[in-house]
C-alpha cells in the first residue's frame, strides 16, 4: 500500500531522485480513424520509464504515444538536480544544454559496445570491444563490502587512463583511409564519440553505473508483452497499462510478489468503496 501511495499520489518522488534510468520503448495502440470503414486503426505509440535507481521504483509513463522531446521536458522540471542515465537518442542531449543547468546525462556503454559487436570479422571493432570490456572487469573486481569513497577513488584511478585510451583509438580507427563514411564501424565511431562525455560522466559517482542495463532489463517486461498481445484498446487505454507496469515491476524490484500485491490492493479498495457507498446511521434513520 505505501508504494502505491508513491507511485500513484507521489509521483514526484521518483521525479525528484537525483539518480533516475530513462527509456522508451513502442507499443501497438488501438486509434480512432475516419477514413478506415471499420473506425479504427493502428499506431505506433511509445511508453516511457523512469527509474529511481535508490528508491527501487520505476514509472512508467505515457502521453498520447509521442516519442518527442515534449514529454521529456514535461516530464523534468527544468530545476533538476541530478543524473540522468539514457542511451544516445537526440531528445534526451537536451539534459546537456542550458535548459537544465544542474544536471548531469550519463550515456551507456552497452549500447556502444553492442554496435561494434554487430561488426563481425573486423579487427578494429574487435579493439574498441576489448577496451571497453577492460571497465567492465575492473568494475567486476570492487569488492562489495566497499564504502562509495573508496569506490569513487578506485573508478578515478583505473577508468581516466582507459577512457583516453579509448578515443584515442576510435580516432585512429576513424581516420584510417579503410574506414569508409557510411560503413557501419563508421557509425559506431562516431556514435560512441558523440557519446564520450556522457560515457566518462560515470566516473564522478560511486552510486552511477557505466550503463544504462538496470531500465532496460524492465523495458523488455513491455516487450515481452507487445510480443504477446494485440495491442492497447486506446490511449487511455495504453496509460492505465504503463499504471500496471509501474506497480508490477516495482514490487519486482523490491522482492515483492506482485500476485498478492494486486490482491491485496484490489481487496483494500473494494472496503474503501463499501465504507464510502454504505448509507450513514443518518441516513438509515431518515428513510424510516
Amino acid at each position: 500500500y505505501e508504494m502505491t501511495s508513491s507511485l500513484v499520489g507521489s509521483e514526484m518522488c521518483i521525479r525528484d531522485s537525483n539518480y533516475l534510468s530513462m527509456d522508451e520503448s513502442y507499443y501497438t495502440v488501438l486509434t480512432s480513424d475516419t477514413n478506415n470503414s471499420s473506425g479504427k486503426s493502428t499506431a505506433k505509440g511509445y511508453i516511457w520509464a523512469a527509474l529511481a535507481n535508490h528508491l527501487k521504483l520505476v514509472h512508467f509513463f505515457y502521453e498520447n504515444g509521442s516519442r518527442s522531446r515534449k514529454v521529456l521536458t514535461g516530464y523534468l522540471r527544468e530545476d533538476y538536480r541530478g543524473a540522468i542515465q539514457s542511451d544516445g537518442l537526440g531528445n534526451y542531449k537536451i539534459i546537456e544544454k542550458e535548459a537544465y543547468p544542474d544536471a548531469i546525462r550519463l550515456s551507456c556503454f552497452q549500447h556502444c559496445k553492442r554496435k561494434f559487436l554487430n561488426i563481425t570479422g573486423n579487427k578494429d571493432a574487435e579493439k574498441i570491444v576489448r577496451i571497453i570490456n577492460r571497465l567492465y572487469q575492473n568494475e567486476h573486481r570492487i569488492p562489495p563490502d566497499w564504502t562509495a569513497r573508496q569506490i569513487l577513488d578506485y573508478r578515478n584511478k583505473y577508468a581516466p587512463p582507459i577512457l583516453k585510451e579509448l578515443k584515442e583509438e576510435l580516432i585512429n580507427i576513424k581516420n584510417k583511409k579503410s574506414t569508409l563514411p557510411k560503413s557501419e564501424l563508421s557509425k559506431a565511431i562516431n556514435y560512441t564519440l558523440n557519446e564520450y562525455d556522457a560515457l566518462c560522466n560515470y566516473i564522478r559517482s560511486a552510486d552511477y553505473a557505466p550503463d544504462n542495463n538496470a531500465i532496460e532489463r524492465l523495458m523488455r517486461y513491455i516487450s515481452l508483452s507487445r510480443r504477446n498481445s494485440l495491442f492497447c484498446g486506446s490511449h487511455q487505454g495504453a496509460k492505465r497499462a504503463a499504471l500496471i507496469y509501474s506497480l508490477a515491476c516495482s514490487c519486482r524490484l523490491n522482492n515483492i510478489n506482485s500476485f498478492e500485491y494486486f490482491k491485496d490492493l484490489l481487496t483494500k479498495l473494494i472496503d474503501i468503496c463499501l465504507l464510502y457507498t454504505s448509507p450513514s446511521p443518518r441516513d438509515s434513520t431518515s428513510s424510516r
